[in-house]
């Protein structure tokens, strides 16, 4: 790996690690938003950036799913599972009015809710780390590390409201179990974000399943393992273990050349969790990414079908239309 392409991993390890640090220096776990490690892969390691947004939008987005997550929490004092399903349904609606396939957002929204975390210092840590890595990647940019990412703007339309009405009915379904059971590693956020990314037509990840779930699975059990030696039994600060993870990770990422930003978040998790779950965390987030590989695999026929209708687009909810050759913000 030479210089120009070691950059990149260097400023996302150096991400997370500042994260939890500060964390650590606070005693506030609510610093930790796991999603930060994903969007660093797709935004900084990644050669070009996985997800059809700009940089403004991205913020917006992420930022919009956080506080609705947090909401959600605060204020709807419901069980778990229709939290939970609240909590998608915001994501999808807040992804649809941005124009964007920023899926990451979904993370932004359900962890809150996953974890029952309803504090403002949620929010502040994905505005300010969101904003970091965009301000790396217009670094990057001007570099020439990276390109400028091109725009084209998602129109509403009946072939997309289709396609997410099947994944949330998909994902609703895989929930309600661990859900009602309270088995919540089996449908954290990064596993939901992965599934969407599969159900893509044509998704290049399905062609990778091996390869996909075997970064998974080693993603949760480095993570694990690092924390479990580094810091529950050496004693030594969480951003250690973090920097072990996240740079193993990257490289095992690299050297697969599958830089898969769930992947990301899987490694940063078990920073997040208690101590005493860190031995169940690994078999159960593999066996949950199982069920929605499968999910995604068995429905990919019927997101084809969907995807070849050619029907009429509904009139854009934008006022702004982006081209290609619109410059970037």
């Amino acid at each position: 790996m030479n210089c120009k392409k070691f950059l990149p991993f260097l400023i996302s390890v150096a991400v997370a690690v500042a994260m939890t640090a500060l964390a650590g220096v606070f005693h506030e776990r609510e610093f930790i938003f796991p999603e930060i490690t994903a969007i660093a892969i797709g935004s900084l390691t990644a050669e070009s950036m996985p997800w059809n947004t700009t940089k403004i939008r991205l913020l917006l987005t992420i930022s919009s799913a956080a506080v609705c997550g947090v909401l959600i929490v605060r204020f709807l004092e419901i069980p778990l599972f229709p939290q939970i399903l609240a909590a998608l349904f915001c994501a999808f609606l807040i992804i649809t009015i941005s124009a964007t396939e920023f899926m990451p957002a979904i993370s932004a929204c359900v962890l809150p809710v996953i974890l029952h975390s309803h504090s403002i210092i949620y929010v502040l840590s994905v505005i300010m780390f969101t904003s970091l890595i965009l301000l790396c990647r217009l670094l990057l940019e001007k570099l020439a590390i990276r390109n400028s990412v091109t725009f084209s703007p998602i129109n509403l339309s009946r072939e997309l409201l289709l396609t997410n009405i099947l994944r949330f009915a998909i994902i609703a379904a895989i929930c309600l179990v661990p859900a009602l059971l309270h088995k919540v590693f089996f449908i954290v956020p990064p596993l939901i974000v992965a599934f969407t990314e599969m159900c893509k037509p044509d998704s290049p990840l399905v062609k990778r399943v091996f390869s996909v779930s075997a970064l998974i699975a080693a993603a949760a059990v480095i993570s694990c393992t690092s924390r479990l030696l580094l810091t529950e039994i050496l004693g030594l600060p969480l951003f250690m273990p973090t920097a072990v993870s996240t740079a193993t990770v990257l490289f095992i990422a690299y050297k697969l050349s599958l830089p898969f930003p769930p992947c990301g978040a899987v490694a940063t998790l078990p920073m997040l969790i208690d101590a005493s779950s860190l031995t169940v965390y690994p078999y159960q987030v593999f066996a949950g990414f199982i069920v929605f590989t499968a999910a995604a695999l068995l429905a990919q026929p019927l997101l084809k079908k969907i995807a070849s209708q050619k029907y009429p687009e509904t009139s854009s909810i934008y006022t702004d239309s982006i081209t290609d050759d619109t410059p970037e913000i």
